[in-house]
Parts: structure tokens; sequence; C-alpha cells
């Protein structure tokens, strides 16, 4: 339970100060209430390591590298709170908890607010990547064949024409997709038609 509330802590938190600060970004859904009950559940681990991919940008390694300090500094303060329930020094709560985190760690949690609207712009402009090379099973109908060939071919332009427009802006991005559709409106009917002319699973 306390590794759930941890996440939505930490993962509110900073798209709760995106939201506020970027008109860029939709707002968000504020975490549910945290319950001010007593801190009472094991330790947490306080050594997360950061999972960095091969082939993350400099903003995403910052941004889990961030993560892991952030769920290090909870899982700290989550144990010395513990702790000092344990002694009856404290009856800190939840409530507290999430508090004394985020007045605690405010600076990180803007800076990855920052780093992830700057990672989804980057996926945003990312082009999309094309299908493996076709390939068509050796029993397959002259039907299947055709069927088969111009939905990979439609496939292909469609990714190509996104990967245009892939750094516009979202509404350049429905207008040419829009167009790409009404010049491409002939070749969708007759895929379809090939469609509907295949014969049912299991016959052939």
């Amino acid at each position: 339970m306390i590794s759930v509330l941890m996440c939505l802590i930490i993962v509110g938190a900073a798209l709760g100060w995106r939201a506020n600060h970027s008109k860029t970004i939709a707002p968000t859904k504020q975490p549910p209430q945290i319950i001010a009950t007593k801190i009472t559940s094991p330790p947490l681990p306080e050594d997360t390591k950061a999972s960095i991919p091969p082939n993350a940008s400099p903003e995403m390694t910052e941004f889990l590298e961030n993560r892991a300090t952030l769920v290090n500094n909870f899982a700290r303060l989550h144990n010395q709170m513990l702790q000092a329930n344990q002694a009856g020094t404290s009856n800190r709560t939840a409530q507290d908890l999430a508090q004394l985190f985020r007045e605690q760690n405010e600076p990180l949690l803007k800076k990855q607010a920052q780093l992830a609207h700057v990672i989804a712009q980057q996926q945003a402009q990312k082009p999309l990547p094309m299908p493996p090379p076709l390939k068509i099973p050796p029993n397959a109908s002259p039907q299947m064949k055709a069927y088969l060939t111009a939905r990979d071919q439609l496939t292909r332009d469609r990714i190509q024409t996104m990967n245009e427009y892939r750094a516009d802006a979202p509404q350049v991005q429905k207008a040419a997709m829009q167009q790409w559709q009404l010049q491409n409106a002939d070749r969708l009917q007759q895929l379809r038609q090939l469609a509907q002319a295949l014969p049912p699973l299991g016959k052939s």
C-alpha cells in the first residue's frame, strides 16, 4: 500500500505542478486524497537505482536518475517517521509524510515536470518506425496476396506522411492526415473491397 502511495505522491506532485505552470499541457487529474492514517507500514528500501536504457536522451537520463532520488528521499522520510512513531515520540500520518515530502523536494519535483515536458516533445517529434518488410505466406490465395500488398503499401504511405508533419503543430498534423485520407480515398475503398472478398477463416 505504501509503495502505491509513494508513486502517487511522486508522480502526482510532478504532474500537478506541470499542469499549473504550462499552458501547452492539458490539466491532469489530482491524485486521490491521502487518508490521514498513522504510518505503521514496514520500512522501505532506500537504495533504489536508476535503470537507464542505452539509447536514453540526456533529458531521459536525468529524469530517471531524479526519479530514483525521489523514491529514495521518500523512503528515507517514511522510515524516519515510522521509527519516531514506533518509539512513541511522534504520531505522524501519511498526510504529514506527503506534505513534508513535497516541501523538501519541491525544486526536484519542478525539475521533473520540466523534463517530462521536454521528453514528451521529443517523443512527439520522433519519426514513427516503418513496419518490417512484408512477408506473404506461401499458401496465400491471390485475394490474400492482393489484400496484404495493398494494406502494406497504404500503411507505409500513411506513416511516411505522418513523419513529414511529425514536428508540426497538432492542428497541422490533423489537416495533413485529413488531406491524405481524401487523396487516398479510392485506395482505401479498394482495400475494404479486397478485405470483403477474402474467404472466411478456415476456407480456401
